[in-house]
Formats: structure tokens, C-alpha cells, sequence
């Protein structure tokens, strides 16, 4: 205890979206709206965080999310997710465009309107909050796989194109920031997963005469999902889902360009998926299980850190005499306290150098 206020170590936790409802007494009436932004954590009992806006919700779930392990994929941040998927992109991203691929989805008209069936959906997502590799069966359709991926998108705790660089992003279709530097000033999780989905989304485009799908068409279906309407601007959703439509598909018209750096790096680590399964599933114990091994975790620690500070004191204890007759004096070295360092990865330029300027102004080739 420090303060007097309970310590957890993030590093042996596992958080989930999953909420245990048997730990909420029935007369505090938790709405829908409130358990969506919730989160528990398993540690030596179970813990659950109830935040009181959207922001707190996404601030507290990317900082313990990338801290911790996690149970799941949706609503997590991006970098925790691309770690269990053991390439660069989200597992259920490049299963989900995999799909479409083998199966001719350029071709479907509106391929990207129409919706799977909600409860076929649903299982999809167990699938992956399961942290199974993503596979379909062989009467699921494209729609299916193109829904899937939507919801994903959507539940991302930190958007593709996340809150701080948004006032950049709306400013592409204007000519006041650069698209490259646009894009590699993003973490390089965010632009290997925009430059995935994009590339494919460039391969509808060109068949857009049989699928209908051109980019206006295709900005309609993705812009707001790719990111979200952050509350510094002060835009109303009117006005966001304009600015978003345009900016999506600006990025779109000038996608060779904007994308050249990222796609550049990605042939020259490999742009094929790892053939499946890429990972064998998660075990998933039960929470009770979970919380008892924590705890004997917890006590071989603290046994072993009192062991060490122990062994420390006497090796480090000396006599010494003090008018005429004898004391201890021993020097205690201090046992370490582990301390949680979440590391982001340095993007290749500060998004606050986007803007015209003779350093970084826009000098895309006309």
C-alpha cells in the first residue's frame, strides 16, 4: 500500500469489456449507456471502473489497455491488439480483407451497404474477443466479412485517425497539410492498418463500374469510421460528418501519393499475412481461477523481494564500537518498486508540423 491506497501492478492484470454483472447489486439500476463505458480488471479480486464520459472511458482504457493484458480485441487500442496478432495489422482486419479477396468482393455490387446478419455477427466477434484467429465458414458472405469489419472499426477505443490529429485531418481536402506528412506523422501501427484497408479499398475503386462503389460512395460507408468527433473542436455532428466524408475521400483521390512512404516500408517487410492459423487461441481462464494465481504470484514476489532486502541488510551490517560498547549500524539497500513504462512507438514526424509552412508545406508533385 502507498497512501493507504490500493496498488495494482498493471503488468500481471488482464482487463476485459466483458463485464461480470453478478458483482453490480441490482439496486444501483447501471444503465446500457453506463456499462458501455465500463471496464474490469482481474487482479487479486475483480475490479470494475465505471467512467463518467466518453473521453474518461477512451483515455483510461488506452492507458491500462497498453499497460496490462487484455482479454479480447474490441474496444482495445490498436498497438495491443496488432501485438497478439503476430504481424502489423489487427488479426481480424487481415482476415476479414483476406476474405473478400479470395472471394470476389470487388465484384459485389455495393459491397460495402449492405449488412450480415446480426447474429451471425455476433458470433464473429465472440470469435475474436475469444482471441481465436478469425476463420468463416463456407456459406458466410462478403457481407458478412465487410460488417465485421465495421464493427471492429468502430468499437476502437482510439480511432484510426485519432482525436489529436482530427483538426489536421479535416484540413486535407483544403490544401493546408500535406497528405504524406499527414500520414507518417501517425504511429506506425495506425498507418500500416490505414495504408491495409485502404489499398483494398483502392481495388473497389477501380471496379467501381460493377460495384458501384466509387470513392464518394466508399467515403460514405467508411468516414465515420475511421474516426470520431472530438469534443475540443466543438463541431456539431452535422458539421463532423461533413468534414469527415470530405477529408475520407480526399485521402482516398490522393492515395498513391499520400501512402507512397508506408506502402514503400510494407513491401519491404512483406505484404502477404501469415497463412493460418497465425496463433493458436488464448486460453481463457475463469476469473476465480485467474485471481488465485495472481495472488500466489503476488506472495512469491513479496517472499522473494523480503528474501533480497533481507540477505541485502546482512551482508551490508558492520560493527561498529560506540563509547565503549558495541551497535549496529547496517545499511538497508532499498528494494526496487517496479514501475509500469508504456512505451509508445516515436511516428516519423510531430503531427503539430503539418500545417503550410516553408518547412512543411504542401509540396505534393502536381
Amino acid at each position: 500500500m502507498i497512501n493507504e491506497k490500493k496498488v495494482i501492478e498493471l503488468p500481471r492484470t488482464i482487463m476485459t469489456f466483458n463485464i461480470n454483472m453478478s458483482l453490480i447489486p441490482k439496486e444501483m439500476n447501471i444503465s446500457k449507456e453506463q456499462l458501455s463505458l465500463a471496464f474490469e480488471i482481474i487482479y487479486d479480486k475483480e475490479y470494475l471502473f465505471f467512467c463518467k464520459t466518453k473521453e474518461e472511458f477512451r483515455h483510461w482504457a488506452k492507458i491500462i489497455g497498453l499497460g496490462c493484458k487484455t482479454y479480447g480485441v474490441f474496444c482495445f487500442p490498436l498497438e495491443a491488439v496488432v501485438k497478439k496478432s503476430r504481424w502489423r495489422v489487427p488479426n481480424i482486419i487481415y482476415r476479414c480483407i483476406g476474405f473478400l479477396k479470395t472471394h470476389d468482393a470487388i465484384n459485389v455490387e455495393g459491397i460495402f451497404r449492405m449488412n450480415a446478419r446480426v447474429g451471425r455477427i455476433e458470433e464473429m466477434k465472440k470469435m475474436a474477443d475469444d482471441d481465436e484467429d478469425i476463420h468463416f465458414d463456407e456459406k458466410d458472405t462478403c457481407y458478412l466479412a465487410t460488417s465485421l469489419l465495421k464493427a471492429y472499426l468502430r468499437s476502437m477505443v482510439e480511432p484510426l485517425i485519432p482525436y489529436e490529429y482530427f483538426e489536421y485531418y479535416i484540413q486535407l481536402p483544403e490544401g493546408n497539410v500535406d497528405s504524406k506528412k499527414f500520414i507518417n506523422s501517425l504511429t506506425e501501427s495506425h498507418q500500416d492498418t490505414l495504408w491495409y484497408i485502404g489499398e483494398f479499398l483502392m481495388e473497389v475503386v477501380k471496379n467501381k463500374e460493377v460495384n458501384k462503389m466509387d470513392e464518394t460512395n466508399l467515403a460514405t460507408c467508411f468516414g465515420l469510421v475511421f474516426c470520431d468527433n472530438p469534443p475540443s473542436l466543438g463541431l456539431t455532428e452535422l458539421e463532423f460528418t461533413k468534414k469527415a466524408i470530405q477529408s475520407f475521400e480526399f485521402l482516398l483521390r490522393n492515395f498513391k501519393y499520400a501512402f507512397s512512404d508506408v506502402k514503400k516500408r510494407n513491401i519491404a517487410q512483406g505484404i502477404e499475412p501469415p497463412q493460418y492459423p497465425a496463433f493458436q487461441p488464448l486460453v481463457h481462464l475463469p476469473f476465480d481461477i485467474l485471481i488465485e494465481q495472481i495472488k500466489m504470484e503476488l506472495r512469491d514476489i513479496k517472499k522473494s523481494r523480503r528474501m533480497s532486502a533481507t540477505y541485502l541488510t546482512d551482508k551490508s551490517t558492520r560493527r561498529k564500537k560506540v563509547g565503549g560498547s558495541l551497535s549496529i549500524a547496517s545499511t538497508t539497500s532499498a528494494v526496487r518498486k517496479e514501475y509500469l513504462k508504456t512505451k509508445y512507438k516515436k511516428s516519423n514526424g510531430s503531427f503539430a508540423d503539418l500545417s503550410l509552412s516553408s518547412k512543411f508545406g504542401n509540396n505534393r508533385p502536381s
